[in-house]
């Protein structure tokens, strides 16, 4: 639950009052001017998803850091990165489109995020505040 929170923090642009562990990795990621490229979750074996991390910097070049998919999604999500799954994954563990798309509500108003856009412009958290607006735009569409 504590995974599935943390997407759900993400997805939904709240900050948490102290940093989570996905939010300090996200820093250790920016602190060494490393970028997250991509997420890809490319296995399931035994009821058992994996995913890999893809991160690159001048420094160090290319990695591939082994992950949990929560923890990976987790992190992508905070980070803006792509986050790739494979046909096999989709075609074993997927769900319908249209399941999906019944199943989707926001949870906020746009009326709700222009609130905490003003409040995370008037306290300078631009970072925050650029989410906040980019989530407004898709519900708007």
């Amino acid at each position: 639950s504590f995974e599935a929170q943390s997407i759900a923090l993400a997805l939904e642009v709240v900050a948490a009052p102290r940093p989570l562990t996905h939010d300090l990795i996200c820093d250790l990621i920016k602190k060494i001017d490393a970028e997250l490229i991509s997420v890809n979750i490319s296995q399931l074996n035994d009821g058992v998803f994996y995913a890999k991390l893809k991160l690159m910097s001048s420094g160090f070049g290319t990695k591939i850091i082994d992950a949990r998919p929560s923890d990976a999604i987790s992190i992508a999500l905070r980070l803006n990165a792509q986050i790739y799954v494979t046909p096999e994954i989709i075609k074993e563990a997927g769900v319908n489109q249209k399941d999906i798309n019944e199943s989707i509500k926001p949870k906020y108003t746009i009326e709700d995020l222009e609130l905490k856009l003003k409040k995370a412009v008037d306290k300078e958290e631009y970072e925050k505040a650029a989410k906040i607006r980019d989530k407004i735009k898709e519900l708007d569409s």
